[in-house]
């Protein structure tokens, strides 16, 4: 639709011109064909009066200059009507330019270079969690002290938190070991990993990442002692749990 108008205004360009050559084509002809009958009219006056010989001279002069200014009348209008069809045509286009660019697509400018750093920045501090897979069978037999069972009950200690006292559930299949709280506490909710047969635990908190261990001692079917080194080993976050 856009190239439309261009080809509109060319057509219409055309037509106009057309009709121009053909006016002053006409115009031309008229005066030609005009001249010769007021030139024998002028003769046949001569030979029967003197007077009437000076105004038949003057006459064809006048109606062929009536017919020349009605020539370059029509002549003119034809050329402003081209004109008018090349405005329009010209009003035409520029008035695509600008739809064209009113709808181009704005670029995609790039985060600055200070607000991609703190995402990168924001992405690396992010613990990385790790969470052992279960690779027992299904309803493996506990490896260890059979720790299953929710009716266990403590508490949480955390060194940036607070003490509380929890209950837990523990799932047991094989070595694989899942461990969960009631905690509320921004961390010591969740915790998966392994036992062994002499009952020491290593499970990986869910929430942080960090890994807890029964480095006290090894844990039983009737209790359970968890370490968390914090501050660079200079404190301890303890979940104790028995039943």
């Amino acid at each position: 639709m856009k190239r439309g108008h261009g080809s509109l205004g060319r057509n219409l360009c055309t037509l106009f011109f057309c009709m121009l050559v053909t006016l002053n084509c006409q115009v031309v002809s008229a005066v030609e064909g005009v001249v010769p009958p007021e030139q024998d009219g002028a003769a046949k006056s001569d030979e029967t009066d003197g007077a009437g010989k000076q105004l038949s001279k003057n006459g064809p002069s006048t109606e062929k200059s009536n017919t020349s200014g009605n020539a370059l009348l029509y002549g003119g209008i034809g050329l402003a009507a081209v004109g008018a069809v090349l405005a329009a045509a010209g009003s035409g286009g520029g008035s695509d330019s600008a739809v064209d660019s009113g709808t181009a697509a704005a670029p995609v400018e790039a985060p600055p270079p200070q607000e991609k750093k703190e995402k990168e920045e924001k992405k690396e501090s992010r613990p990385k969690i790790t969470t052992p897979k279960d690779e027992n069978p299904p309803d493996s037999k506990p490896v260890g002290p059979d720790i299953r069972g929710g009716d266990w009950s403590g508490y949480l200690d955390l060194v940036h938190g607070v003490k509380e006292n929890v209950t837990a559930s523990i799932s047991q299949n094989g070595n694989h070991v899942i461990i969960t709280t009631s905690s509320n506490q921004e961390y010591g909710r969740k915790f998966v990993g392994n036992i062994n047969e002499s009952g020491s635990i290593r499970v990986y908190d869910q929430r942080t990442g960090e890994l807890w261990t029964t480095h006290e001692g090894p844990a039983t079917k009737k209790r359970i002692d968890l370490y968390d080194y914090v501050d660079h080993y200079q404190a301890l976050d303890r979940l104790y749990l028995e039943r």
